[in-house]
């Protein structure tokens, strides 16, 4: 295979292989902040393109496999495994994985890991359930560690509904606007979810393609401090599809198993890539397709390999 650099020369670190939008192979390789895409063509490998790319504010890969601690990458402020239901499972992908029993399991990061002053957040993980309820990832001003109803702000961010669906929303002033999901996602299989905010537009991404967008601006200070917290949450109120609806915000736990989640903040427009420890390269701009590098096809659909095997 005839490569583009010449010898000697470091290509980058390979990240990412997909079929983009033209239905061609596809390398990616990150290199310093320089994510570039490489097409199979023939016996040769052709630049396609060269994006600007992003590090995550902070990223738990979630691959410890023992003790209560999990590793964060970025800052090194660890977050805790609590409740008797958590533990870690080994996983054919991921290697380890947390797991999350839906009944008193909770993964605790620094309490002040997303700034309530912040407008452009985007959260990022790998989800697998086969339970049509649980709160994936929450924000609330008080820790869920003080009891199992709260009177004060809470922000249920990503979440299984009782449709099977996922529901996203950073907090913009109405609980019952959080977007869903096209498809169910209790299925059992691994599934990316990603939450993203530029201000006054939030979208919501499932296995990279985008669900919808929500329009109204983000506003955190609701849940001061945020308290990020990951398999559960509270949630009621008026936000949609959930069994605690018109009550008091109430404990909501996840059951399933979760993988390699990521914070970024920070205006993303488009040709903003991310990319995790697992070599997720994630497309960040708010309307052009993920896995796909051509900036102008931002209705076309792409395909990556996924845990399960199905792809998108």
């Amino acid at each position: 295979l005839t490569t583009p650099w010449g010898s000697g020369t470091a290509p980058g670190q390979l990240a990412s292989a997909d079929i983009n939008a033209a239905s061609s192979a596809e390398l990616w390789l990150a290199s310093g902040t320089t994510a570039n895409s490489y097409i199979v063509n023939g016996a040769s490998l052709a630049l396609e393109a060269a994006s600007t790319l992003s590090q995550p504010a902070a990223e738990w890969p979630l691959a410890d496999g023992n003790g209560t601690s999990a590793t964060e990458t970025i800052t090194g402020n660890n977050a805790t495994l609590n409740g008797s239901g958590a533990t870690w499972a080994n996983d054919t992908y991921f290697s380890n994985v947390a797991s999350f029993d839906g009944a008193s399991a909770y993964l605790l990061p620094s309490a002040a890991t997303i700034p309530t002053t912040d407008t452009t957040p985007s959260l990022s993980l790998w989800f697998k359930t086969t339970h049509a309820d649980g709160v994936l990832a929450s924000l609330q001003t008080q820790a869920v560690s003080t009891g199992p109803t709260t009177s004060t702000g809470y922000n249920p961010v990503l979440y299984i509904g009782t449709d099977g669906k996922l529901y996203g929303e950073w907090y913009n002033g109405s609980a019952g606007s959080a977007i869903p999901s096209n498809t169910p996602v209790d299925d059992g299989l691994w599934h990316h979810a990603v939450i993203t905010g530029n201000g006054s537009t939030q979208t919501l991404y499932l296995d990279g393609a985008s669900q919808a967008h929500l329009s109204g601006s983000i506003d955190l200070t609701n849940t001061s401090p945020t308290n990020l917290t990951f398999g559960a949450g509270y949630i009621g109120g008026h936000w949609p599809s959930e069994k605690y609806s018109n009550q008091t915000g109430t404990l909501d736990y996840f059951n399933g198993q979760i993988a390699d989640a990521t914070f970024t903040t920070g205006q993303t427009p488009a040709g903003i890539w991310a990319a995790t420890n697992y070599g997720n390269i994630y497309n960040k701009g708010p309307s052009i397709p993920w896995y796909c590098s051509h900036t102008g096809l931002s209705t076309s659909t792409a395909f990556a390999a996924t845990p399960d095997g199905n792809g998108y």
